[in-house]
């Protein structure tokens, strides 16, 4: 006796507060362009737009950044952690292109490997706890 089962095809819809999918909506063209003017005006800045990585990682209030050329990824870390309600034993940690970068890597060199083609940096972060 033969069964068939048509397999359901599991799909992850978008958790609430994922700002890349709202983000995608808007035409590239538009993305490209809103991102020339910002770095017309602000030469020594980089755009960069961050979102969650889970559904259980905690909501920051802002998804947009513009980050010094020189600062690093660990004094971006800071700033980000400022934004989030995180306990003191919870560590952050960042993923572009689902890949971790060093703490010390400088944003700009980040920028110029990652960068999408709209000309923004799109990083996800994630929280774990870091003792027990």
């Amino acid at each position: 006796m033969t069964y068939l089962f048509k397999q359901a095809k599991k799909v992850e819809e978008p958790f609430e507060g994922d700002y890349f999918t709202n983000l995608l909506k808007t035409p590239l063209t538009k993305r490209m362009e809103d991102c020339k003017k910002i770095l017309k005006k602000y030469p020594d800045r980089i755009p960069v737009i961050v979102d969650r990585g889970t559904r259980e990682t905690p909501k920051i209030d802002k998804n947009k950044f513009l980050v010094p050329k020189s600062i690093t990824i660990s004094e971006f870390m800071i700033v980000l952690r400022a934004r989030l309600p995180l306990q003191k034993d919870q560590a952050i940690y960042f993923h572009i292109q689902n890949n971790m970068p060093r703490s010390t890597d400088e944003m700009s060199r980040i920028y110029l490997q990652n960068k999408s083609e709209d000309g923004y940096l799109y990083m996800t972060y994630s929280v774990e706890a870091s003792f027990g």
